[in-house]
């Protein structure tokens, strides 16, 4: 379902990607991958707030995944603009 959504993320549909990393987190509760990739999606869509929690959850998942914390800055930066 990971992969899925980000195809799916890639072409735009944003609320189907973000159902398939819903799905993944339920089937993989502890799968930074899918809280990053639906963090990206609700960035995506100016949800600001979820993405920034996705993005805690995926950090905190895996300390070591570095690009979240990139994401996470644009989440926070987002938000104040």
């Amino acid at each position: 379902y990971i992969y899925r959504g980000i195809a799916y993320k890639s072409k735009g549909a944003l609320e189907t990607a973000i159902a398939d990393f819903n799905h993944a987190i339920e089937l993989q509760p502890h799968s930074a991958e899918a809280f990053a990739e639906r963090g990206n999606a609700y960035g995506i869509l100016d949800k600001d707030d979820r993405a920034s929690a996705d993005f805690d959850e995926a950090i905190r998942l895996r300390p070591d995944y570095v690009s979240v914390y990139d994401h996470k800055g644009w989440s926070l930066y987002d938000k104040d603009m």
